[in-house]
């Protein structure tokens, strides 16, 4: 049974950084999904696409404009494009979901992909927001789950600890 290792800390504080140091240094594979603020003309946009070690992806499926987010929008993308990429996922040594948070309490289509990785044989890396929603307190409770906190402190032994709690299972 895999364990899955979900992070979990302030804004900016290296949680992204963590897993893609952990990817790099253990010269894993890696699927999943990643979500990103882009700025630029007009205001910022949320999007979601598959996982990138580095660069920006090709595929790119916007979530929100500003705020307030709209949750509607959210559930819809989560739903279709965020169910779309998880069900690509499970070739590779690690799946990365960067990051869930409350914007997917309405998406159960996209909640069910993420149980079913969780149950599941390729380990997880991931980070959690803090928001207490039934779906993140869900993978929080659940068994094959360990959570991380991430710390200006304890930032840069995060990819070590990941690496201690799962790449036994990878090899």
């Amino acid at each position: 049974m895999s364990t899955h290792v979900f992070l979990f800390g302030d804004r900016q504080v290296g949680k992204t950084t963590a897993i893609r140091r952990f990817i790099q240094r253990c010269g894993l594979a890696a699927d999943g999904i990643m979500t990103f603020w882009q700025l630029g003309d007009g205001e910022p946009r949320l999007l979601l696409s598959p996982y990138l070690a580095t660069g920006r992806p090709e595929q790119q499926f916007q979530i929100a404009v500003g705020r307030p987010m709209d949750a509607t929008q959210a559930d819809a993308v989560f739903d279709t494009a965020g169910v779309q990429i998880l069900d690509t996922c499970g070739q590779a040594d690690v799946i990365v979901m960067d990051e869930l948070g409350f914007l997917e309490s309405g998406a159960l289509a996209f909640q069910e992909a993420v149980m079913r990785h969780i149950m599941g044989d390729v380990p997880i890396v991931g980070v959690l927001k803090r928001s207490p929603t039934p779906f993140l307190d869900s993978l929080r409770a659940h068994p094959r789950v360990e959570l991380l906190e991430v710390t200006l402190a304890n930032r840069d032994l995060v990819p070590d600890a990941i690496r201690g709690r799962i790449l036994d299972e990878i090899q």
